[in-house]
């Protein structure tokens, strides 16, 4: 439920999802849901390289 761990391009950049968006959004959304609760940290490993990035 609600944007917990959506990646989306801000400032002119493109997105490309490899999972197609249920309403069509330039957006990819986690694969399941792994937010963890207050007080917790959670932590993603963003790899770019000069065309793409991997989350």
């Amino acid at each position: 439920i609600g944007g917990h761990g959506d990646v989306f391009s801000i400032w002119g950049a493109t997105c490309k999802p490899d999972r197609p968006h249920p309403t069509g959004a330039a957006r990819c959304l986690p694969s399941e849901n792994r937010a963890k609760g207050g007080g917790e940290w959670n932590h993603n490993l963003i790899e770019a390289d000069q065309v793409s990035a991997t989350v």
